[in-house]
């Protein structure tokens, strides 16, 4: 008896997003008959872990990947964690989600890899296939690319076959995901797909090279099968391309596979596969719709817009043997011929090629009619006999909203430096531009409003320019005034205290203070001993930060009066004194206190007393810094008058030897000449001490007589003056 086997591969429209999603809340036994299968095979007996595979489990999800940023747009995933860590957003470096942590079991899974086995995720199930190959695509990916690449971590995964193998003997529990050879894709390696055997073809930060050509020295060539996540709309940071899974089966036998994952060496940076849905198939035609370019689509990547995308209907068939014509079924709701150029109601396959395609392009016929549906029914004799059925199915849409939605308007009350606006458009045909009034284009900028109010607007187009909008972002500024401090440098006059006061204006309320002195109050009292820099940090609401300092100088120096005078005044002088101030700090304050009586005159710092009283003469000095000093002399007053002898006797007996001037001490710096009676000069001294004993000016004695002399005092008022004296006469040298 024939069997006719149905497929129809159908993607209902749907708003679609760059993003990949992930579900896991069907049981696995639902995932692997619902998601997995495709034409050609029956399954049965699904397990998860040695256990039955009705039971829902985190590592076991769908996934949705309309732009099919992972390479494939749908299908299954299996992850060595929660599956759901797939559809974060990428942030880079590695990262986990759930798992349990436990050590695995699975024989088949530790064989291909060195490392312990934790979290594994197992998934097995028998399946009969109505043609002579089964085949599959899939994708691996992980977190632990690249810095772990050639590193001790190899997280492990195989598709691990059991069964009849038509080229003799069995397949038992062999891994089908294998290497494929770079020079000819369509043949494998014996080398299983892993971190360290396909990836960027260098060693990460972490791993050395040789670990890898430890596993298979071409490993290096293996790097065209590595692409790496530069996007933001899947989590893991590299994966393989799309691979494939082709193995020679007996049709209409039983056989066993077993899809199994897990983490390697510790049960940190998940990894995942994900294979895609429906590709699990034996010897059917495939049938695969895609819009011409994958960026150019509106829901997913079965539906285009009327007169603006292209479409491919893509058929594979299972071998390559010969002419192949194949009918095709066109059905659907959408005419052919009128909603799109005719198309063909046969495909060709020429010997040796198992990929043809047949593009469709659509027409804007102006006619609103909804979405409409172009529908393709291809039929396959499989090897065993049985009819096995493929549909692809595409949407036709011609009415679609779009529309754009920038930042939300925002006023800051705080200073802004830079600033991200994002915009995002939806409907029309995605691989949107975006076009800012500040000449910047993509869908999130950074601006520099310089804390002035700004209006921003940012225009954006679909792929076709069928769709555009615009939306504006109001930027606005509420700030207080800049926040500053004002503070000048001050001094201290010996060891005192200072408040230091910040006396800071403007700035977000409140502001907070933090001075040196660990003072956080916006004053600090401070006693320094020397000199020292006091400095204060003021934080405002907004973060502003805003330094000063103030210097208070200690200027440490005691002030010091001096007051000299020789005693005693003759009678009759004025009296003259001057202070001698050191130290302290100026302007000085002088003030005298003269005896009872007396009374003087003051200039500068100087005391004059004309006519000076006998007693104690007081000053007292005080500084700046109120330091007071006092000095004092006691002035004696004696009668000065100059008394010559006439007559003196050297002759060595101790008594009238010397020419005597009485009250000579008196007057200092007095000069004298002595004249013999010819007139020359005997002796003479320019500051005469009392000490002529009637020698010349060569020591010897002078003869007795008479001898005439000059005294000449330093004040020469003294002489000649009414009161005065009479400083020149005679005197006599006697020796008996």
């Amino acid at each position: 008896m024939k069997k006719l086997f149905i497929v129809v591969l159908l993607l209902f429209p749907f708003l679609g997003f760059s993003q990949l999603s992930v579900n896991n809340t069907m049981t696995v036994e639902q995932y692997i008959q619902n998601v997995l299968v495709g034409s050609g095979v029956t399954i049965s007996n699904v397990q998860f872990n040695g256990g039955a595979g009705n039971i829902v489990n985190e590592q076991v999800g769908s996934f949705s990947d309309p732009n099919s940023n992972i390479g494939l747009s749908n299908g299954i995933i299996l992850g060595s964690g929660n599956v759901q860590m797939a559809a974060m957003l990428n942030i880079g470096g590695g990262t986990s989600l759930g798992g349990t942590g436990l050590p695995g079991t699975d024989v088949d899974l530790q064989s291909i890899t060195p490392n312990s086995i934790f979290d594994e995720c197992v998934v097995e199930f028998d399946f009969v296939p109505t043609g002579d190959t089964i085949k599959f695509n899939y994708v691996f990916a992980s977190e632990e690319y690249e810095e772990y690449v050639c590193a001790n971590v190899n997280d492990a995964f195989g598709f691990f076959l059991t069964g009849t193998n038509p080229a003799g003997g069995n397949y038992s529990a062999t891994n089908l995901a294998l290497v494929p050879n770079p020079s000819n894709p369509s043949t494998f390696t014996s080398t299983p797909v892993s971190i360290n055997t396909i990836n960027p073809g260098v060693a990460g930060v972490n791993g050395a090279s040789s670990t890898c050509t430890a596993i298979d020295p071409n490993w290096t060539s293996y790097s065209v099968f590595y692409t790496p996540n530069t996007t933001n709309n899947y989590e893991y940071d590299g994966s393989t391309v799309v691979l494939q899974v082709k193995a020679a089966v007996v049709c209409n036998e039983t056989y066993h596979i077993k899809l199994a994952i897990g983490d390697a060496g510790d049960g940190a940076f998940d990894s995942g596969v994900f294979i895609e849905g429906g590709s699990f198939s034996s010897d059917a035609i495939e049938v695969n719709v895609s819009a011409v370019s994958s960026t150019n689509t509106i829901v997913g990547d079965t539906a285009v817009l009327e007169g603006c995308v292209d479409a491919l209907f893509t058929f594979v068939r299972p071998d390559t043997a010969g002419d192949l014509t194949i009918d095709i079924d066109i059905l659907g709701t959408a005419t052919n011929g009128v909603d799109y150029v005719h198309i063909p109601d046969s495909i060709f396959f020429p010997a040796g090629e198992d990929t043809v395609t047949m593009n469709v392009s659509t027409i804007n016929d102006g006619i609103v009619e909804g979405t409409e549906e172009l529908l393709i029914n291809v039929y396959t004799i499989t090897p065993c006999g049985d009819t096995v059925v493929t549909s692809g199915v595409l949407y036709i849409i011609e009415d679609y909203q779009f529309t754009v939605t920038a930042s939300n308007d925002t006023t800051f009350t705080c200073p802004v430096d830079s600033l991200l606006l994002t915009a995002s458009a939806s409907g029309g045909i995605s691989g949107y531009t975006y076009q800012w009034n500040t000449g910047q284009t993509g869908n999130s900028i950074y601006v520099h409003p310089n804390n002035q109010n700004t209006t921003y607007t940012v225009i954006a187009y679909d792929t076709c320019n069928v769709g555009s909008g615009y939306d504006t972002v109001v930027v606005s500024f509420n700030l207080a005034p800049p926040l500053e401090a004002h503070m000048n440098d001050t001094s201290l006059c010996g060891s005192s205290f200072v408040l230091l006061d910040a006396n800071a204006t403007g700035g977000a309320q409140p502001v907070s203070y933090s001075w040196s002195t660990g003072s956080n109050a916006s004053t600090a009292l401070v006693s320094p001993t020397s000199t020292t820099m006091y400095y204060l940090t003021m934080t405002d609401a907004c973060g502003v930060v805003v330094n000063d300092s103030v210097k208070v100088v200690v200027i440490v120096n005691p002030l010091s009066v001096v007051l000299d005078f020789n005693n005693p005044l003759c009678l009759g002088d004025p009296l003259l004194l001057s202070p001698v101030i050191s130290g302290g700090f100026s302007p000085y304050n002088i003030d005298w206190q003269l005896p009872v009586g007396a009374s003087g005159d003051t200039s500068s710092n100087q005391l004059l007393v004309p006519n000076p009283l006998p007693g104690d003469y007081i000053v007292s000095v005080v500084d700046a810094c109120n330091q007071t000093q006092s000095a004092s002399v006691n002035v004696e007053i004696v009668g000065c008058e100059i008394l010559i002898p006439n007559v003196i006797t050297p002759n060595g007996d101790g008594q009238n030897d010397y020419f005597v001037v009485t009250n000579l001490e008196y007057n200092p710096n007095t000069k004298i000449i002595i004249y013999n009676r010819w007139g020359r000069i005997v002796y003479q001294s320019d500051d005469y001490k009392n000490d002529w004993n009637g020698k010349n000016m060569n020591g010897k004695d002078v003869s007795e007589g008479t001898y005439y002399y000059v005294l000449i005092p330093e004040d020469e008022d003294k002489c000649g003056k009414e009161g005065g004296v009479d400083c020149t006469g005679t005197v006599t040298v006697m020796r008996k």
